[in-house]
This record gives C-alpha cells, structure tokens and sequence, in this order.
C-alpha cells in the first residue's frame, strides 16, 4: 500500500505521503494498524534522511558558489583585457593613418576608414563648470527602515505592504537527553 521510496522522493513527496496515510487512518476511525504504523515509522525515518540530504547539497552549493564567483571574476578580468587590447589596436591604427595623413588604410581582408562623428563633451573638471551649464537632480529614494517602523506600528501607507519573513538555520543536530541516558555505550 505505501512504498519506501526514499532515494528519489523529495520532501514534499514525503509529506504528500503522510497526508494520505493520515487520511486512511482518519477513515479507519482513528486505527493505527500495523501497516500504516510501519509506513508512518518509514516516512519519518525517510523525512530524515532527506533533510540531512538536503543540507549536505545546500553545503556543496555554498562550495559551487564560491567556484562560480571566482570564475566569474577571471572571466570577467579575461573580457576587460580582450576589451583593452581592441581599444589599443583601434588607437594604433588611428595613430598610424593620422601620421600617415590618411584616411584609409586596408590589409588583405579588411579596411579601416576614419569617419567624422558627433561632437561630444568630456568633462574635465565638474566643479570649474558654470551652474548656468548644470541641471539640478533630486532623487527620492524610499527609507525602508521608517516605512517598517510605520508600517509595524499600524499606519497605512500607499505603494507598500509589510511582508513577513522567515529565514532557514541549520543546526548539527544534539542526542536527546532520553536518547543519551539510554545508550549502552555510554560511559557513567
């Protein structure tokens, strides 16, 4: 009637379980048979066992993203060097038409040409600038911490809901006391 699946059954599987073996015991009146004792006893000892499994991958995740971060920083140092070499090798080759007095150049397979693009402002030194040559940017930007203080002590405020958080620990699990007092191995 219920099977010990626990190498491929997630926890919410598990808990799907135990709900339908509650439900037949509730149908039977409340009589634990032998049976549905038997599969509550696996469902725990399966629960357990995927918990524990549980954190062991959400452990060798920590360790992947470590990794993964760190690749990701190499790459990215990679990139900006690629970026860097274009950049001096387009300069070189502006360098050389400029002396050159040219405005074209061409290789075997490609050509460069330069062309007159849009003006534009490089700003040197931003507090020299004339305020007439300046806008004004006011940014509002949310408090987060008094809207929670508002918001937790009853006010309503539009564009926000307070939203209750819950966040996940885990623990080595300790021997319980009855489980300690009644080992064989223990030394007195």
């Amino acid at each position: 009637m219920f099977e010990n699946k626990s190498v491929s059954t997630s926890l919410l599987a598990i808990q799907d379980q135990y709900n339908r073996i509650m439900q037949v015991i509730i149908e039977n009146g409340g009589e634990l048979t032998p049976e549905l004792e038997a599969a509550l006893q696996d469902i725990e000892l399966n629960r357990a066992d995927k918990v524990d499994s549980y954190k062991a991958v959400m452990d060798k995740m920590d360790v992947e993203e470590i990794l993964w971060k760190e690749r990701a920083a190499e790459f990215q140092t990679v990139a900006r060097a690629c970026r860097n070499v274009k950049e001096r090798l387009k300069v070189n080759i502006k360098a050389l038409m400029s002396s050159s007095m040219v405005t074209d150049v061409s290789g075997n397979y490609w050509r460069f040409k330069l062309s007159n693009s849009k003006d534009s402002v490089e700003i040197t030194d931003s507090r020299e600038i004339p305020a007439k040559y300046c806008t004004e940017k006011v940014e509002l930007v949310p408090d987060k911490a008094m809207i929670l203080v508002a918001l937790q002590s009853g006010e309503q405020i539009d564009g926000v809901v307070l939203k209750k958080g819950t966040s996940l620990r885990s623990y080595v699990m300790k021997p319980k006391k009855k489980e300690i007092a009644n080992d064989p191995n223990r030394t007195k």
